[in-house]
């Protein structure tokens, strides 16, 4: 604060106050007192300005804002177009992850000759059949034999219950269920009719001649032994346990083992049905 002592006609004293702020916000206080005795407000006057500090103020114009992001309808069209490209590769590259995944399972069983061989056995109802039949239907296999005290008939009652649960969802086709003895020689058409009926209607069992039987077990890769007969001229049949799943192209998809739950086999079934309807179609997409 700066002041100055300017005298007057009337013998007082004008004191001017100029504070040191910028135009337009420069002030000037006139003030007039005696020369004799000082005002009181001059005092607090200038004990405020001395504590005060001087402020600045500016008025600054802002500059205008410049737009970031120019949105034309062409600019929409080529980002529209880049977005579908990229799509258009993502579904590429995960059909071709999916196609490896689900078709080399499927292309090493059968690299592997596991159940290429068209067989031509008996059913239960004395009708010659031939493998080749059943292409275009889901197919559950299973080798046993009708004398097993206790495997065999919770693998086939496991295997009705896998059929039930897959016929049950509306989203697969239904799956036929097969039984091929491994014991021919007691297995005989009529012994095989009872046995079947007693799980399900829809369990088509399968006898044969010993080379018949011998051969088809082969083409499964299946394992079996004809144990020593006792006093009463029974005995046991040592053989692999497990559960073969075919797909309408007569191929092989999953094979179960005895440690497999009914549901796991269920889910498992419907999730090859699922993949081979997307193969068939040439597309994993719902539509």
């Amino acid at each position: 604060m700066a002041y100055c002592r300017c005298l007057t006609p009337a013998a007082n004293q004008m004191l001017v106050l100029v504070s040191r702020q910028s135009p337009p916000y420069c002030s000037i206080r006139t003030m007039f007192v005696s020369t004799r005795r000082p005002h009181k407000a001059l005092l607090k006057t200038l004990h405020a300005s001395r504590r005060r500090p001087s402020v600045i103020r500016w008025q600054s114009q802002s500059a205008p804002k410049k737009r970031l992001l120019n949105i034309t309808p062409q600019s929409l069209l080529v980002a529209a177009l880049i977005t579908g490209m990229v799509a258009a590769v993502y579904i590429w590259l995960e059909w071709k992850k999916f196609v490896h995944q689900a078709g080399g399972r499927i292309a090493a069983l059968s690299d592997s000759g596991i159940g290429t061989l068209n067989w031509t056995l008996t059913d239960q109802n004395g009708k010659r059949r031939e493998y080749a039949e059943f292409r275009g239907q889901w197919l559950i296999l299973y080798f046993g034999f009708t004398h097993c005290p206790d495997i065999c008939p919770e693998e086939l009652e496991k295997l009705v219950e896998v059929v039930e649960g897959i016929d049950g969802n509306p989203s697969t086709p239904d799956i036929q269920p097969i039984f091929i003895t491994l014991d021919p020689g007691r297995d005989t058409v009529e012994y095989m009719h009872k046995y079947c009926k007693d799980f399900s209607p829809k369990l088509i069992g399968f006898t044969g001649t010993t080379e018949e039987i011998d051969t088809v077990a082969k083409s499964f890769k299946t394992y079996y032994s004809l144990g020593e007969k006792d006093e009463d001229g029974d005995y046991i049949v040592d053989h692999t346990i497990l559960m073969y799943l075919i797909n309408p192209d007569g191929k092989i998809v999953d094979v179960y083992d005895k440690s497999a739950k009914a549901d796991g086999i269920i889910r498992g079934s419907i999730k090859h049905i699922s993949e081979h309807e997307k193969l068939r179609r040439k597309t994993f997409l719902p539509f």
